[in-house]
């Protein structure tokens, strides 16, 4: 049986896996994931593995696991169980590519702030003006 894209992650692994996948949906929400997607006109119509809110966090968790192939970020993001398929990876870049730019461009705006103000500054013993 073919065992290409398919999860050989360890138990350890798999939990600090889940860890950065937890922490990652702590700073990105569904909503403004969804949000994003509305605000690019890119809702997806089909129900498929594969959907607009999925290649979100695929390409998200692909700058968390930049040592996996896209196949295993993608089971890491479904959570998918040992032994059961995934997409290939040519489906996997197609899906990419549908979503675009865009989608990441809104999504970005909508969750990165600045995290200083007025007072940062001197909280630090720096002096300014």
């Amino acid at each position: 049986m073919d065992e290409q894209g398919r999860s050989t992650f360890s138990d350890d692994q798999n939990g600090r896996i889940l860890d950065r996948l937890a922490g990652l949906e702590k700073v990105i929400s569904r909503e403004q994931i969804t949000n994003a997607l509305r605000a690019t006109n890119k809702q997806s119509v089909r129900r498929c593995k594969l959907t607009f809110e999925i290649m979100i966090l695929v390409v998200l968790a692909m700058g968390l696991f930049t040592e996996f192939p896209i196949r295993q970020v993608f089971n890491a993001c479904r959570r998918i169980r040992k032994g059961e398929p995934s997409p290939c990876r040519s489906a996997l870049c197609i899906a990419r590519q549908r979503l675009g730019s865009e989608p990441l461009v809104a999504l970005f705006e909508s969750v990165v702030k600045p995290m200083a103000n007025e007072d940062t500054l001197s909280h630090r013993g720096i002096r300014t003006g």
